[in-house]
């Protein structure tokens, strides 16, 4: 696909840096931050039946989608493969909102190369716990609570339980 940043989606490096930026404003605003980590269901076996162009466009589009579910404050990323990160300024009940949001537009069919194709989404969030959260270790337990959402029936979300990562 072509780069993350000529779609609209900033780069890896740029969220980690709006990560650290949030965490500080919130903890100065006694705010609210939160991380969803998105991937995509089943995401390889789509890639191998299609074709790694058709993943490509699949990628592209699901981009789009994220960007127009999301409020102008929040900021979404590709990280890598079909794993997308979202940080919004918002606390568990917004999280919540969003991550609902997401899953409701993965729900309409995509079009690729004329062949329509279901593509749901497993999400793990992460909140900042008082200020208290590293922006690392956000993305981590989001990354986790995602997976946990995944080995379920997938298509859903999660939050993250820090008890879960190990020492």
């Amino acid at each position: 696909a072509a780069p993350a940043q000529r779609r609209g989606l900033p780069t890896r490096r740029r969220v980690r840096e709006r990560r650290g930026r949030a965490l500080i404003r919130a903890r100065r605003r006694r705010g609210h931050v939160a991380v969803l980590f998105r991937d995509l269901d089943r995401f390889k076996t789509i890639n191998d039946s299609l074709g790694h162009t058709a993943g490509d466009q699949l990628l592209v589009t699901v981009g789009e989608r994220l960007r127009h579910c999301l409020r102008d404050e929040d900021t979404a990323s590709r990280l890598g493969g079909d794993e997308f990160a979202i940080l919004a300024h918002c606390d568990r009940a917004g999280a919540i909102e969003i991550a609902m949001r997401v899953l409701s537009a993965m729900e309409p069919s995509f079009i690729i190369d004329d062949r329509e194709v279901s593509a749901a989404a497993s999400i793990g969030i992460s909140l900042d716990r008082g200020g208290h959260a590293d922006a690392g270790g956000m993305l981590r337990d989001a990354d986790t609570a995602m997976y946990r959402a995944k080995s379920g029936a997938g298509n859903g979300f999660m939050g993250c339980e820090p008890r879960l990562h190990p020492a």
